[in-house]
């Protein structure tokens, strides 16, 4: 427990992982803000393609991609979905990211991303795992303040989860093809 501690913590003690951070903030929330005005649940959430960005960049990046999901959500939320619910959104993306980047990194040890079947298998159990942890975060507290009134929560747990999982199957394993060979040459991989 420690360990998770110090490591969630550790982008605070160096510059490149505060940037990481910040980078991935941008880029989220520049795929969220767009579709802001297209909401599916009106008031809590919309179309979320943007979300192949923690997954994918959790992989890259590591915790510093955690601290920018969680930051890139809340800043898209300033753009039309503001709550009190959003707190719930900012420590889900968090989790989002983390457990992906948690459970890649368990089964790849750092090991060279060419996607092969089992890393693609691999791919997806994080993006599965991340996607239903977050919905764990933010489906109760979404039901509980009411923000989707007449919608059973296992009903909105199953749509945040989906409306997660989709965008890092579809567009994940394209996206690390085409950036990881760049990223890797620069020296931004964490853990690498």
């Amino acid at each position: 427990m420690k360990e998770t501690i110090k490591e969630i913590f550790s982008i605070f003690y160096g510059r490149r992982q505060m940037l990481l951070a910040v980078f991935t903030a941008l880029v989220y929330a520049a795929f969220l803000i767009p579709l802001k005005p297209f909401p599916l649940i009106p008031g809590i959430t919309e179309i979320r393609i943007a979300n192949f960005v923690p997954v994918v960049f959790a992989i890259f990046f590591g915790p510093a991609a955690a601290w920018g999901a969680a930051f890139g959500n809340l800043i898209g939320d300033l753009f039309g979905t503001l709550t009190d619910a959003s707190i719930f959104g900012f420590i889900g993306n968090f989790i989002f990211a983390y457990v992906a980047y948690k459970i890649w990194h368990h089964y790849t040890k750092n090991e060279k991303i060419t996607l092969t079947q089992r890393q693609l298998g691999v791919f997806w159990l994080a993006a599965f795992l991340a996607s239903v942890a977050c919905a764990l975060i933010i489906a109760p507290a979404v039901s509980r303040l009411d923000y989707a009134p007449g919608t059973p929560m296992p009903l909105l747990f199953a749509f945040i989860a989906l409306n997660n999982f989709l965008p890092s199957l579809v567009l994940g394993p394209v996206l690390i093809k085409l950036f990881y060979p760049m990223l890797k040459k620069s020296k931004l991989i964490y853990g690498a």
